[in-house]
């Protein structure tokens, strides 16, 4: 897991399983210390993984409080015993009791203490044997129960034996939750048995796994649901086809670029048809007079010619072509300006009559 944290794969997009089935030792977490403290950074790598195990393999409540009252209540001490291998001594209990509940069937049905010595005949009484487990100290409500039962009402569940007389596990998925130092069973898988099934014959036992879910939303993704198996369109998009989507792609790029095309046309055609006017006049063919080259203009006319009448009515001067003098206004532009068709015809008219 620390290999994944460095390659930078620990994402939502990514689940990691991690079967952690406890045999005979009790393990702890790889994130508790020898001193039994947590150590944050290395939970920090199982965050976000999910672990198979036991179905109360994370809750010392419902296996170790029982065994200890059982055990202490046949005056035996704890200290005496080593509770890390405490499955070693509950499946051989399991176990001792498996067999003196298949004798027992087996005297009662045959009455004939030989058939002990058929272990054939033994084993097929532990076919798709269920029986409760280990018995804690017996209180007022769980005195005739004799199942996994603390004093606290807290019970580990029955023993379920499959077709081939093997022992049909309880198992459960929990969730190491990146934010609180508990974890949390989000699955548990239940053994059911399957109809119509001869162990014997197919060599199986007979049984299947129901998953249920105890927890949604808990996965860090969007929706909080865990990624699917495969990728939608597959891991290299041969399941989805884009066709549609590339062609529409085609036409929106092909509609902008011809709307482009199209305003850059009519920019052209307008300015050409500006350019056509005979009433323009290009910024190039005008020269701005300053107030120097006013003041002599003025000196050598007289102030009874058209140029000083006109000096009364424009602020500004200027020399259009060679000798044409002109006085114009100047107005600060805030958007570009459009002529309609009509003013054109209009400007033109008017050009036509002083020409």
């Amino acid at each position: 897991m620390q290999a994944v944290h460095s390659q930078g794969l620990n994402t939502h997009d990514f689940v990691y399983i991690l079967p952690w089935l406890q045999a005979e030792a009790k393990e702890t977490q790889p994130w508790i210390g020898s001193d039994g403290q947590l150590q944050a950074n290395i939970k920090t790598f199982f965050s976000n993984a999910l672990i198979v195990d036991d179905v109360n393999g994370f809750d010392n409540t419902v296996v170790v409080t029982p065994f200890k009252e059982r055990i202490e209540s046949n005056g035996i001490l704890v200290e005496e015993l080593n509770l890390q291998n405490i499955y070693g001594y509950i499946h051989l209990y399991d176990s001792l009791k498996l067999y003196a509940l298949a004798a027992r069937a087996a005297l009662n049905e045959t009455g004939d203490p030989k058939i002990l010595n058929d272990g054939k005949f033994i084993w097929n009484k532990m076919r798709k044997l269920t029986f409760p487990g280990l018995i804690s100290l017996p209180t007022k409500s769980n005195v005739n129960n004799s199942r996994l039962i603390s004093t606290a009402g807290i019970s580990s569940g029955t023993v379920m034996m499959d077709d081939l007389a093997e022992r049909a596990g309880i198992y459960a998925a929990f969730y190491v939750t990146p934010n609180r130092d508990e974890i949390l069973k989000v699955v548990e898988m239940n053994p059911f048995a399957l109809t119509n099934c001869d162990g014997v014959i197919n060599r199986s036992g007979c049984f299947e796994l129901n998953v249920v879910d105890l927890q949604t939303g808990f996965w860090q993704s969007l929706d909080g649901s865990l990624p699917s198996d495969e990728p939608q369109c597959g891991y290299r998009n041969e399941r989805c086809d884009y066709t549609l989507m590339i062609i529409a792609g085609i036409l929106v790029i092909a509609v902008l670029i011809t709307i482009f095309l199209g305003y850059l046309i009519y920019r052209v055609l307008e300015n050409r048809a500006l350019a056509k006017t005979s009433w323009r006049i290009f910024r190039d063919d005008m020269r701005i007079m300053n107030d120097d080259e006013m003041r002599s203009v003025l000196s050598i006319g007289s102030t009874r010619t058209k140029l000083s009448n006109t000096s009364r009515f424009g602020k500004h001067h200027a020399v259009i072509g060679t000798n044409t003098h002109a006085s114009f206004h100047m107005y600060p532009q805030k958007r570009p300006i459009i002529f309609a068709r009509e003013d054109k015809q209009t400007l033109t008219m008017v050009c036509k009559l002083f020409l």
